[in-house]
């Protein structure tokens, strides 16, 4: 609703919204089966007797939901609105994949050509990253949710996509809890730059390379507008060789951010909001989160 209502006062036009969801849902069950058969990771999800329950999905304690089991809500709330002819899709989702983040980088990517090829188009598909949620870490950890996270951004490398980034509207214990008129806003404002050709921002800072200078590493971005903005320095940590991370200070250096820790003499790596409830403190002169990012692959 406060998507619509948003594009609606900007284009001026009425808008018709389609709503079909199903919370607690994995990918999958919204896949149709033809877009998973092709890959073998994703045809297991087809002949499993029960889904794999993770993330969000704990809470059913192993009973069997009819609902998450793969291209069944595909099946019953997707494909019979393929006949309309509508303009993009939204798409909130990813907590119920939460611990195969490896697995999501085939599977959301599927999921999109799936609809696409039913559709017969290639239709604009926004879609959010998740939120920060549950306990904020004392020190780095390995976190399911940056993975996922991560894994989302897969969907970017097909064309005519789009994400706008809730990694600092969420909640510790409220899943549901990002505020919907500044999430709606920031969707609004992407499917304005990318379909509508509109000057509106369309996403937040976006890691693009780093080099270490000395004890430091300077960490450059894509997304910056008119500048970088810092709410706090927190959410930045480092690692040298020997791959265990600390927390870093960070500083604003010419459009750059700049990290280190007394405890990383030797940097070769650095992460940013890289937790399930990351600490999100970084921004642009819109007021878009940066995307959280780590420069190492260690733990995928």
């Amino acid at each position: 609703y406060c998507f619509g209502k948003t594009l609606q006062g900007y284009l001026d036009l009425p808008i018709g919204l389609i709503d079909t969801s199903w919370g607690g849902t994995p990918a999958e069950s919204w896949t149709p089966a033809g877009a998973l058969t092709p890959y073998q990771d994703l045809r297991a999800l087809i002949t499993k007797p029960a889904p794999i329950l993770t993330g969000a999905g704990r809470e059913v304690k192993g009973k069997f939901k009819p609902e998450q089991a793969a291209s069944t809500l595909y099946n019953g709330m997707v494909a019979p609105v393929m006949r309309f002819g509508f303009r993009g899709v939204i798409w909130y989702q990813g907590e119920s994949n939460v611990g195969r983040a490896t697995q999501y980088r085939t599977l959301f990517p599927a999921l999109i050509n799936g609809w696409r090829m039913s559709a017969e188009r290639q239709f604009p598909f926004l879609f959010v990253q998740l939120a920060n949620y549950g306990r904020r870490p004392i020190e780095p950890d390995r976190s399911p949710w940056a993975e996922l996270r991560e894994a989302q951004l897969s969907g970017l490398k097909l064309p005519q996509t789009g994400m706008a980034s809730a990694v600092d509207l969420g909640h510790a214990t409220d899943i549901h809890a990002p505020p919907r008129d500044i999430l709606g806003l920031r969707l609004a404002w992407t499917a304005l730059n990318k379909v509508y050709g509109r000057r509106t921002p369309s996403n937040g800072p976006m890691y693009k390379r780093y080099r270490i200078e000395g004890s430091g590493v300077r960490v450059e971005f894509d997304g910056k507008l008119n500048g970088l903005v810092a709410r706090g320095f927190s959410g930045f940590e480092v690692a040298g060789a020997d791959q265990r991370f600390y927390k870093a200070q960070a500083r604003l250096d010419r459009g750059t951010v700049i990290v280190s820790s007394m405890r990383v003499p030797k940097p070769v790596a650095v992460r940013y909001a890289w937790a399930d409830n990351c600490d999100a403190t970084l921004y642009n002169s819109a007021g878009l989160p940066a995307v959280p990012f780590r420069t190492d692959n260690w733990d995928r």
